[in-house]
């Protein structure tokens, strides 16, 4: 009897018989691993939609997923706690900030904007440099439908007919962060009280003060009090000054009748009354403030502390996410950087300084 020779076709099928025998094998043993020793099996690389589920757990929980034990030691129980309060605490502030810039929008105009980068635009309708990030993902993107994947969640609603606290609660129902949260955020305007007899600004939403930051105001009294409101946000505000000497109004300035919350080329006088009647704030201080505070918020500026706010629990660098500094920190939630759209280089301003 003749012995059969293998040609092509014989060795193609064999290929693919052993292909299949060795994936099915392979099926085979995943679901051993599966069933059997789960543990065997690599870990599932975390997403940011994880770390969302994983922020909606009580503290206890939360300590419990963490699969590294590096991590487990790294963030003790106590630190745990800060850094979930801390999470809160930038959740509710960011929040904050973007309700503050549509309802200030909706006074203004008598509506809400139809999208949010109405917020976003050019000076002088720049009431926001740009939306800040949401704390969890980092994400400023925009959608009108919850997905939980990071963001915000923006749905329009008409203010016709409304005022007051019906047009706050309606700024609440509207926006909302686009993450699990198993709490809801009230909301209440962001307004700056100016203490003069402490030569201090508070970044304040109802009764708490979010920031508080030394100032710079005016000799023999001459910062006005009263209920102000930011009537233009300008960057660089006279930069052709630079070129003769550095601007007098720094880097930023806030306008609130001849008289502004700005910076300065004199950092020594902040915490002085030696302006002649402008509110001085640090360079790095003003950029974050502007970076927060919306176009016509109010302003109150008194002489002393009225008693009515009460101060955020303070945010320690080692509690944040990876190590930041509270500067770092504040720059990935919100744009500090300089922007083209927000200066004014044809206007000369000669506010009080």
């Amino acid at each position: 009897m003749k012995k059969r020779s293998w040609n092509r076709g014989d060795v193609f099928v064999l290929a693919v018989l052993f292909y299949f025998l060795g994936m099915f094998t392979s099926f085979l043993l995943y679901l051993f691993f599966l069933f059997q020793a789960p543990e065997l099996l690599p870990a599932k690389k975390a997403s940011h939609e994880d770390y969302s589920r994983l922020y909606t757990l009580d503290m206890n929980e939360y300590a419990a997923a963490l699969s590294d034990e590096k991590l487990k030691v790294r963030f003790p129980s106590q630190v745990l706690s800060q850094h979930h309060r801390s999470m809160d605490q930038e959740v509710w502030e960011t929040t904050t900030v973007i309700r503050s810039a549509l309802y200030q929008f909706a006074v203004k105009k008598g509506y809400m904007p139809q999208h949010l980068s109405e917020l976003t635009e050019a000076f002088p309708e720049n009431y926001l440099t740009e939306l800040p990030n949401d704390p969890i993902t980092l994400s400023n993107d925009v959608v009108y439908k919850f997905t939980g994947t990071g963001g915000w969640v923006y749905k329009p609603a008409s203010v016709s007919g409304q005022k007051g606290m019906e047009w706050k609660k309606i700024v609440e129902q509207s926006l909302m962060p686009n993450v699990s949260l198993n709490y809801s955020i009230e909301f209440q305007p962001l307004e700056i009280h100016i203490i003069k007899d402490r030569n201090e600004l508070w970044l304040v939403s109802g009764q708490y003060t979010l920031n508080t930051y030394e100032v710079g105001l005016g000799e023999k009294n001459s910062t006005p009090e009263g209920r102000f409101a930011i009537q233009k946000k300008v960057m660089n505000p006279n930069r052709w000054e630079e070129l003769l000497q550095k601007s007098p109004f720094g880097s930023r300035g806030m306008e609130l009748s001849e008289y502004a919350i700005h910076g300065t080329n004199d950092p020594k006088s902040v915490g002085k009354n030696v302006s002649k009647g402008c509110i001085r704030m640090h360079n790095d201080d003003i950029v974050e403030l502007y970076a927060m505070v919306p176009l016509y918020t109010s302003v109150e500026i008194l002489m002393g502390d009225d008693g009515k706010t009460k101060e955020m629990p303070k945010r320690a660098d080692e509690i944040f996410p990876f190590g930041e500094t509270e500067q770092e920190r504040n720059k990935q939630l919100y744009e500090q950087d300089d922007q083209v759209k927000e200066k004014d280089p044809n206007q000369t301003y000669t506010w009080a300084g």
